[in-house]
C-alpha cells in the first residue's frame, strides 16, 4: 500500500512538472532515462518539456546509445489495427501507413 501510494505520488509529481522523470525515478532507485532526456520537468498537453512553449520545439537530448534501442520488428497486426483506428478518428480519410 505504501509503495503504491509512493509510485502514484511520484507519477503525479512527474506529470505535474514538480519532478523531472529522472528525479522521480531516482527517488525509488531507478536509473536516469538514457540520453539525458529525463532531466527536465514535463507538463500536460502531450507531456512535453517545459521549454517547448518558449521555443515551440522540444529540447534536443543526446540520442540513446544504439545498444539501448530495441530492434524489435513491428507487429503487422498492430500496424493494421492502428491504421483502422486512425481512419476512424479522422472520419474515414486515408492515412499514411
Amino acid at each position: 500500500s505504501n509503495f503504491k501510494e509512493m509510485i502514484e505520488g511520484l507519477a503525479r509529481g512527474a506529470i505535474s512538472g514538480i519532478y523531472s522523470p529522472d528525479e522521480a525515478r531516482n527517488k525509488i532507485g531507478l536509473p536516469s532515462v538514457a540520453g539525458g532526456v529525463g532531466k527536465e520537468p514535463r507538463v500536460q498537453q502531450q507531456v512535453v518539456p517545459l521549454s517547448f512553449g518558449a521555443q515551440m520545439k522540444p529540447t534536443t537530448g543526446e540520442p540513446a546509445p544504439a545498444d539501448e534501442v530495441d530492434d524489435v520488428e513491428p507487429d503487422p497486426d498492430d500496424t493494421a489495427r492502428a491504421i483502422v483506428a486512425l481512419r476512424a478518428a479522422f472520419g474515414g480519410r486515408d492515412v499514411a501507413a
